[in-house]
């Protein structure tokens, strides 16, 4: 019920300000970015300004449900798919005013993921990551902070488990 009410007042907003809205979508199978490298291209697509709103993520049940809390889902687009999109596909939903507009940030967002090593993508499935800090210097001079993480093994009560850990460390001389 508070989804249905969120999505009508949306509606209504848009229709408000006289503005009828386009929401266009990529689909890729099979295609993993970290979440890091998806938020900074919703950036770049954002600050282009002709979009209203963009997404990216793994198509995993909680981020579409983010996405269509946020206008987002293009539910139209994925009721044409053969296949319903799993935690392995990426999708990446644009909301503007035109068709012409929003596929042309899909577009560039597509660009985006695309581009090897790209330092604005960090992360992605063609940035292969540093192994050390020294490494890490010398793709990236200006860098000034690290963020390390990973899995970490202990013994509790006779049994191995892992749990995730992080660390951020400052690379100011």
């Amino acid at each position: 019920m508070l989804r249905e009410e969120r999505r009508n007042q949306h509606i209504f907003r848009c229709f408000e300000r006289q503005k009828i809205m386009v929401i266009q979508a990529l689909l890729k199978r099979n295609t993993y970015y970290d979440s890091i490298a998806l938020m900074s291209v919703v950036q770049h697509v954002k600050d282009r300004g002709e979009v209203d709103d963009a997404g990216a993520v793994m198509a995993t049940e909680a981020n579409l449900a983010l996405l269509e809390e946020a206008g987002l889902l293009p539910t139209a687009f994925l009721a044409e798919q053969e296949k319903k999109p799993g935690p392995e596909d990426l999708l990446v939903a644009i909301r503007a005013k035109d068709e012409a507009s929003a596929q042309a940030a899909l577009t560039f967002a597509e660009q985006k993921l695309a581009a090897p090593g790209h330092r604005d993508i960090a992360g992605s499935a063609s940035t292969l990551p540093a192994r050390s800090l020294e490494t890490a210097l010398r793709h990236d001079g200006t860098a000034n902070f690290a963020v390390i993480c990973g899995w970490r093994t202990r013994l509790a009560r006779g049994r191995a488990s892992a749990a995730p850990w992080a660390a951020r460390i400052s690379l100011q001389q």
